[in-house]
C-alpha cells in the first residue's frame, strides 16, 4: 500500500513537472508571435495538475513555473535577476493568480469528489433500504386480472398506499383515486404502452394518503396474455421512494448551488484581473517608465491618447523627442540630477503632439535602483494641465467681471486684512453704512459694529481665520448687528470667506441689511415653533371634518405624516365605533363651543389605539365667522399604562407586607397582653414568629430594592474574568449547613473555565437556587450543581450573546416535587411562587427568581427551567466565556 502511495506521489510530481515543461516550451516557442502570454500556458499548466494531483501537486507546478518564468521569460532571460522592478510585481501577481486557480481548482476536485461520494453513499443507502424493505417484506405486491378487472393487493401494498388492510375494493378506480392528481394521466399511458409493446411496466409515480401526505412509489409489473395477443392478467411491486426522492432533490440543489459558486469565483477572478490590468493603462494621469538612457520603456493609454500615438512609435525612443525645445533643455538637465537625488516632484513641461499642439503637463517621479545601487528606471506620473491653464485664463476674466460686480451690488462687500482693516468697501456697503470708501478703507471692522459686539466679533473672526474652512454661509451665525454713520444699528445676515493671496491671509464678508424681514419672520416663527415644537398633535380642519394642518406632534402621535393627512377627513384617526363623536364635535364647534380635555381614543396608522385626552376649539375668520376647528390631542397611553402598573404594584406590594406585619402584630400582641406569660415555651415561640416575620419582611423589602435598582440600571454589576468552579464551590460551601440540616447532599462538579462576569451577583443566583432547591426537595435526596461550556453560542437552549463568543451553563439540578409547564415561566415574574402557602412554610419573598433573571440579562445570558413533576428540576442560566476582546466590547 506504502508503495502504491509513494509511486502515486511521484506520478503527480512528474505530471507538474511534465506540465511545466510543456507550458515553457510552449510560451518559448509562441512569444515572438503572441505578446503578454507571460502565465498564459503556466495558468494551464497548474489548473491540469491541480486537476489531477490535488493541491500539492498544483503548488508544486506554481513554484516550478514561477523558476521557469522568472529565468526564462521575464528579462534578462536565462538569469535569476530582473532588469525592471515592476517585474517582481508581475512575478508576484503570477504567483497570486496561480495561487488563487490551484485553490479554485483543488476546491471545485474535492467538490466534485464530494459529489461523487454523495452518488455512491446515496446509491448504497437505496440499495440497503432495499434489502431491508425486502427482508421486512415492505414490497407490495398487486395482481390485476383484466378480465374481472379485479385488483389484488398485498398487506404491505395496503401500508405503502396509507389503506387499512381489506379496506380496498379492488377497483381500478379506487386505486386511480389514490394517484396524486397530476401524475394520473402519465401512469395511464405508461401501463398501455407497456401492455403494447409486451415488454416491463416501469414508472415512479405519486400517491396521496388519506391523511393528505404525498409519497414516491415505484411501481413495476409484467403482463400476460391469451394466446391472441391479449393481455389477461398483469402482476407487479410497488415500493415507497420518498427518501430517495428527498435525497435526490438535495443532492440536485447542493450541486447547483457548487455551481453558481464556482462560477462565482470565476467571475471575481476574471474581474480582478480585469481590473488590475486597466488601473495602469487607464488611470486619470498618466504613466511611463525610463531608463537610463531616457528612453520610453513603459507608457500608459492615457498619455497615448493625450499625444495621439501608437506604443510602438514612442517605446525606445529618447522622452525629450516628445517635448518641446525649451522643455527638453530643461528637462536633460534635471533628469542628470534626478538619476542621482532619485527624486523629482512637480516639474512644468509641454509635450508636443503628434497633430503638432502643445500639452502642458506636470511630471513628477522616483528613481528604482538595482540591488548594486545603480539607476534601472523611474516610475513616473504625469498631470494634464491644460484644464488649469483654461482656469487661469478664466481667472483672469473673472477678476474683470467681478470688479464691476461689486460696483453694482446691492448687498455689502467687505474685505479684511490679518490686522482686520478695511481694504474693500463697495458701493452696497457705502449705502448701508453711509459711508464712503475712502473714510473706512484702512479703518479697523469695529468702526462698523456696535460697542457691545466688537470684542466678540474680534475673537470670532480671529477663530475663523485659524480654521481650515474656506467659507461660512449666511445664517450660520446666530445673530450680526451693524452699526451705520449715524449711529443706528440693523440686523444683518453676513457669509464670510477666507484666502491666502501671497502670503497674506484676506477675509471677505457679505452683508445683508435683513431689518424688515426679521420683523415680518419674527412673528410667523414664533407661531410656527410653538406648534411643531409641541410635542402634542395640534390640527386645524374644515367643519366639514376635513385636515387642513397637521404638525409633528401629530405625526409622532398618529403616524401619519401631513402629506398623507392634510385633505383627508378627520376620520381617518377615529375607530368606526367613535364616529358619532365627531359627529358631535362639529355640531359643538359650529355653535361656538370649546370642548375641554375630553379623553377618548384614537387610531394609529398601523391599527393600534391611542388613549388621547381632547382640547378643541373653533377657528374664526377676520369676520368672525366660524371657519373650522382647532384641536390639541395629547398622548396619555403611557400615563394611563403607567397609573395601571402602579396600582397593581401597590396592591401586590401591599399584601406581601401586609401579611408578615400581622402576624408580627398578631405574635407581640399576645406577648404583649400576657397571655403566654405561664406558658413560656408559647411566649418564646410567638417571639420566634415575630423574628422570623420581620426577617421576612426585611427580606421583602431588599428584595424589592435590589430588583427596583436592577431594572433602572442603578445597580452597575462591575465584570472581571472568574473561575466559574470558584463561584460553584463558594455558593455550596455558603449553603452546605443548610443543606445538612434539612438532610440533602450537596454534590459540586466542577469546570474550570473563566466567565465575564461580576462575581457577588453570579453568587446571589446560584445562592437563591440551590436554597429554593434545598426548600423545595425532600429529606436524603442530591442536589447537583454542574456546569459545561457549550460549542457555540447558537444553541438552541441558550440565547446568543452580541457577541460571537462562547457560552458557559451553569446548571442546579434538585430532586423536588416539580414545576407544571404552565409555571415555567411565571416563576421569574414578581411575587410568583407555585403554592400560596410556600410563603408562609418555606419562607421566600418571590421576588428571588425575578431578581436572577435580571442578573443573568446583565450579563447577555439567559435564565430558564426545565422540569418533570415528582421527579424535580432543572435550573439553567448562561454567561460568556472570557475573552480579551470582551473587555473592549
Amino acid at each position: 500500500m506504502m508503495t502504491f502511495v509513494r509511486y502515486q506521489a511521484w506520478v503527480m510530481y512528474s505530471v507538474a513537472i511534465a506540465s511545466t515543461a510543456i507550458a515553457v516550451l510552449l510560451t518559448l516557442s509562441l512569444a515572438p508571435f503572441l505578446s503578454r502570454t507571460i502565465g498564459a500556458f503556466f495558468y494551464i499548466a497548474i489548473l491540469l495538475t491541480t486537476q489531477m494531483g490535488g493541491l500539492t501537486s498544483g503548488l508544486m507546478a506554481l513554484l516550478l513555473s514561477t523558476l521557469a518564468i522568472a529565468y526564462c521569460v521575464i528579462p534578462p532571460v536565462y538569469q535569476w535577476s530582473f532588469a525592471d522592478s515592476s517585474d517582481y510585481a508581475r512575478i508576484g501577481f503570477f504567483i497570486l493568480t496561480g495561487l488563487i486557480i490551484s485553490l479554485v481548482s483543488d476546491r471545485l476536485r474535492a467538490s466534485r469528489d464530494q459529489v461523487e461520494h454523495l452518488n455512491q453513499r446515496l446509491q448504497q443507502e437505496t440499495a440497503e433500504q432495499l434489502r431491508m424493505v425486502l427482508a421486512a417484506t415492505q414490497v407490495g405486491v398487486w395482481n390485476w386480472d383484466m378480465e374481472t378487472g379485479v385488483i389484488t393487493w398485498s398487506p404491505e401494498h395496503h401500508q405503502l398506499f396509507g389503506i387499512r388492510p381489506g379496506l380496498f375494493d379492488g377497483r381500478y378506480d379506487t386505486f386511480a383515486n389514490c394517484v396524486h392528481p397530476q401524475d394520473k394521466a402519465t401512469l395511464l399511458q405508461q401501463v398501455e404502452l407497456a401492455l403494447q409493446t409486451h415488454s416491463a411496466f416501469h414508472h415512479e409515480y405519486r400517491v396521496v394518503w388519506p391523511d393528505g401526505s404525498i409519497h414516491w412509489i415505484e411501481g413495476r409489473g409484467y403482463g400476460f396474455y391469451n394466446s391472441a395477443g391479449t393481455p389477461t392478467r398483469m402482476v407487479g411491486t410497488v415500493l415507497d421512494i420518498s427518501e430517495r426522492k428527498i435525497a435526490e432533490l438535495s443532492l440536485y440543489e447542493a450541486k447547483a448551488t457548487l455551481e453558481g459558486r464556482v462560477q462565482e469565483r470565476t467571475k471575481e477572478l476574471q474581474r480582478y484581473t480585469a481590473e488590475v490590468e486597466d488601473l495602469y493603462n487607464n488611470a486619470p494621469c498618466g504613466y511611463h517608465s525610463l531608463n537610463a538612457a531616457g528612453e520610453l520603456v513603459r507608457i500608459n493609454n492615457t498619455i497615448l491618447e493625450w499625444l495621439g500615438y501608437r506604443r510602438d512609435e514612442v517605446l525606445n525612443h529618447p522622452f525629450v523627442q516628445f517635448l518641446s525645445p525649451d522643455s527638453a533643455s530643461l528637462f536633460e538637465e534635471q533628469f542628470q540630477r534626478f538619476k542621482q537625488q532619485g527624486q523629482l516632484n512637480n516639474l512644468e513641461l509641454e509635450m508636443m503632439c503628434k497633430n503638432g499642439t502643445v500639452l502642458p503637463v506636470n511630471l513628477s517621479a522616483t528613481a528604482i535602483y538595482d540591488a548594486t545601487g545603480n539607476y534601472a528606471m523611474s516610475r513616473s506620473t504625469v498631470f494634464d494641465l491644460r484644464d488649469r491653464r483654461r482656469a487661469e485664463t478664466t481667472l483672469q476674466s473673472s477678476q474683470a467681471r467681478l470688479a464691476g460686480i461689486l460696483d453694482i451690488a446691492s448687498d455689502a462687500i467687505i474685505s479684511i486684512d490679518a490686522h482686520q482693516r478695511v481694504t474693500l468697501f463697495n458701493q452696497g456697503a457705502e449705502t448701508i453704512f453711509g459711508y464712503q470708501a475712502d473714510e473706512i478703507i484702512g479703518q479697523p471692522l469695529s468702526v462698523l459694529l456696535p460697542q457691545r459686539f466688537q470684542e466678540n466679533h474680534h475673537q470670532q473672526v480671529n477663530r475663523f481665520g485659524a480654521t481650515t474652512r474656506a467659507a461660512r454661509r449666511m445664517g450660520e451665525r446666530s445673530e450680526i448687528w451693524g452699526r451705520r454713520k449715524d449711529g443706528s444699528e440693523f440686523p444683518a445676515e453676513a457669509s464670510i470667506s477666507q484666502l491666502e493671496l501671497n502670503g497674506d491671509r484676506i477675509q471677505t464678508a457679505i452683508l445683508r441689511d435683513v431689518s424688515d424681514r426679521r420683523r415680518a419672520e419674527a412673528i410667523t416663527a414664533q407661531l410656527a415653533a410653538i406648534v411643531e415644537s409641541s410635542d402634542d398633535a395640534i390640527v386645524s380642519k374644515t367643519l366639514n371634518g376635513i385636515v387642513t394642518s397637521w404638525n409633528a406632534g401629530a405625526k409622532r402621535i398618529f403616524g401619519y405624516t401631513a402629506a398623507e393627512m392634510i385633505g383627508q377627513p378627520i376620520l381617518r384617526i377615529i375607530p368606526p365605533d367613535q364616529h358619532h363623536q365627531e359627529t358631535q364635535i362639529l355640531a359643538n364647534i359650529r355653535q361656538g363651543k370649546h370642548v375641554q380635555h375630553y379623553e377618548t381614543v384614537r387610531q394609529h396608522k398601523d391599527g393600534h389605539l391611542v388613549d388621547v385626552s381632547l382640547t378643541i376649539s373653533p377657528m374664526r375668520d377676520a369676520a368672525g365667522t366660524i371657519i373650522g376647528a382647532s384641536k390639541i390631542a395629547r398622548d396619555i397611553t403611557n400615563q394611563r399604562a403607567v397609573d395601571r402598573m402602579k396600582s397593581e404594584f401597590i396592591s401586590i406590594v401591599s399584601h406581601e407586607l401586609r401579611t408578615p406585619l400581622t402576624a408580627i402584630r398578631g405574635s407581640l400582641g399576645l406577648v404583649g397582653r400576657g397571655v403566654y406569660d405561664s406558658k413560656p415555651e408559647k411566649k418564646h415561640r410567638m417571639i420566634e414568629i415575630a423574628a422570623q416575620q420581620s426577617d421576612r419582611l426585611i427580606r421583602l423589602v431588599n428584595d424589592i430594592l435590589d430588583l427596583q435598582r436592577l431594572e433602572s440600571g442603578q445597580m452597575k454589576l462591575a465584570k472581571q474574568p472568574c473561575e466559574i468552579a470558584a463561584l460553584v464551590h463558594q455558593s455550596a460551601e455558603a449553603l452546605q449547613s443548610s443543606a445538612e440540616e434539612q438532610g440533602i447532599h450537596l454534590v459540586v462538579m466542577p469546570l474550570s473555565a473563566l466567565v465575564w462576569a461580576a462575581p457577588d451577583a453570579i453568587i446571589q443566583t446560584l445562592t437563591n437556587l440551590i436554597g429554593n432547591g434545598i426548600k423545595f426537595s425532600p429529606p436524603h435526596s442530591t442536589i447537583y450543581i454542574s456546569a459545561t461550556v457549550l460549542a457555540s453560542p447558537a444553541q438552541p437552549e441558550a440565547q446568543a450573546p452580541s457577541s460571537p463568543l462562547s457560552l458557559v451553563r451553569v446548571c442546579v439540578q434538585d430532586q423536588g416535587r416539580g414545576i407544571p409547564s404552565d409555571k415555567l415561566e411565571t416563576i421569574f415574574e414578581r411575587f410568583q411562587q407555585l403554592d400560596v402557602s410556600d410563603s408562609r412554610e418555606k419562607g421566600g419573598t418571590g421576588l428571588g427568581l425575578a431578581i436572577c433573571r435580571k442578573i443573568i440579562e446583565q450579563h447577555r445570558g439567559r435564565i430558564w427551567v426545565e422540569s418533570r413533576v415528582g421527579e424535580g428540576s432543572w435550573f439553567y442560566f448562561t454567561l460568556p466565556l472570557w475573552h480579551p476582546k470582551e473587555v473592549a466590547q
